[in-house]
């Protein structure tokens, strides 16, 4: 039976992301594990969305699964009811929706969060202490900038060093340079994130 599923996945006739769905309802109804068949389904279809779409579009499928998680299920019962007759329909609409969903938010969040990167580095250049003409400074500036708008946790030193390809001394004396009231450092976590204060 997982054959069969895999055959399908692997079937190009079939739009991809219909494959996608159907291969997940194939792969919980055939239960191929003793336990944790949900996950792995999920799993599976999250990574395929991310080979796919993109990793933020796959992430985003799986929270709204978790969230909207009888939504999730009753399309699982709608198909498997004998008034349905294995009719895949449902399933497949109802995954779309959720790829749907989990796009046009992941669209509008990274378009807000771009705007509000755009305005708040027209800020940064104005800023006296930090608009530097120094480019190193400045492209540090800019990263710990995104690092503050994009990302929950910050950024590392070390991640600096691979983006810029200077040296981990030279980037901490460019972090030296900004003023202690602009920048923020996560030291809860190994290693320290860095950001700017918004």
């Amino acid at each position: 039976m997982m054959d069969a599923a895999l055959d399908v996945l692997n079937d190009k006739t079939i739009p991809y992301l219909i494959r996608v769905a159907i291969f997940h309802y194939f792969f919980g109804y055939i239960h191929p594990f003793y336990d944790g068949n949900g996950r792995m389904a999920r799993f599976i279809t999250s990574y395929l969305l991310a080979l796919h779409l993109h990793p933020a579009i796959a992430l985003q499928v799986s929270i709204l699964i978790k969230k909207y998680r009888k939504r999730y299920y009753d399309l699982f019962s709608h198909t498997d009811a004998d008034i349905n007759r294995g009719d895949l329909t449902p399933f497949i609409i109802g995954t779309l929706q959720f790829i749907e969903q989990a796009t046009l938010f992941t669209h509008h969040t990274l378009k807000h969060k771009y705007q509000t990167y755009q305005k708040a580095k027209e800020k940064l250049t104005q800023t006296p202490s930090l608009s530097t003409k120094n480019k190193t400074t400045a492209a540090i500036c800019d990263i710990l900038l995104q690092a503050a708008i994009f990302s929950d946790i910050g950024v590392s030193v070390k991640e600096i060093i691979e983006t810029l390809n200077i040296s981990e001394n030279t980037v901490y004396n460019h972090l030296k340079k900004i003023p202690e009231e602009y920048l923020w450092i996560n030291k809860e976590i190994r290693p320290y994130r860095y950001q700017l204060r918004l």
